[in-house]
């Protein structure tokens, strides 16, 4: 989360490289935002955030020097990785269940890795999406990289009843961006359209969350208290 709020792709390359899923995806933070939220401000982090997601390998060298290893190595080392990662995603979400319902049992069909599927369009107690929050901050680069993922969800609504394009009113490139995402979707673009002019004045706890979550961004946080 610090890594995406600074914009820091190195190190977020770090993490991503060391820590693995366990880390990102399965840990938010109290108000359920995930390091994807936190990163709207960086087309670089949220790059390598969603390439992460799609392929499970980190775009790591813009930032580092690459050791060449011969192919067999390189599966070897592969294997190791993915599998001490899978192990440790297993035991910390084991741990977590188990701490939620200490009578119930475990189980991997019931309780499946969340980092697996559509992280990226988690929502935080607010209901306000990643792509949410892009779209109310203006970031169109990122917006276009969220509506290329194939499975993003530009209908999911928050709290307060508002889309993605709701919150992208006040931002015309952000908004045919989703538009036209829209229009190629099963769903009705006329709807969502619709449900964007009707919203686009609403004053919600939800929007009020998000702009308080974006104005915090671009503010350094010190000993627990945001700097004026």
């Amino acid at each position: 989360h610090s890594a995406a709020k600074a914009c820091n792709p190195r190190i977020m390359a770090t993490l991503l490289l060391w820590t693995g899923p366990s880390l990102l995806y399965d840990f938010p933070d109290r108000c359920k935002r995930l390091a994807f939220h936190y990163a709207i401000r960086s087309i670089e982090v949220t790059k390598l955030l969603l390439h992460y997601y799609k392929y499970n390998s980190v775009q790591h060298q813009e930032y580092f020097d690459v050791l060449n290893l011969d192919e067999s190595s390189q599966r070897s080392l592969a294997r190791v990785k993915n599998e001490m990662l899978e192990d440790i995603g297993e035991e910390l979400q084991k741990r977590k269940y188990k701490r939620a319902h200490p009578n119930a049992a475990w189980s991997e069909d019931e309780h499946p890795k969340p980092w697996r599927i559509g992280a990226f369009n988690s929502c935080d107690d607010y209901g306000n999406s990643p792509l949410h929050y892009a779209a109310l901050a203006g970031s169109l680069d990122i917006v276009k990289l969220f509506l290329g993922m194939p499975d993003v969800d530009i209908f999911v609504r928050n709290n307060d009843g508002e889309t993605a394009l709701d919150f992208a009113m006040g931002n015309q490139s952000c908004a045919m961006a989703i538009l036209e995402k829209a229009a190629g979707s099963p769903q009705s673009s006329t709807t969502i359209l619709c449900d964007g002019m009707k919203h686009s004045h609403a004053g919600g706890s939800s929007r009020k969350a998000a702009e308080l979550f974006i104005e915090q961004l671009g503010k350094r946080y010190v000993y627990g208290v945001y700097e004026a």
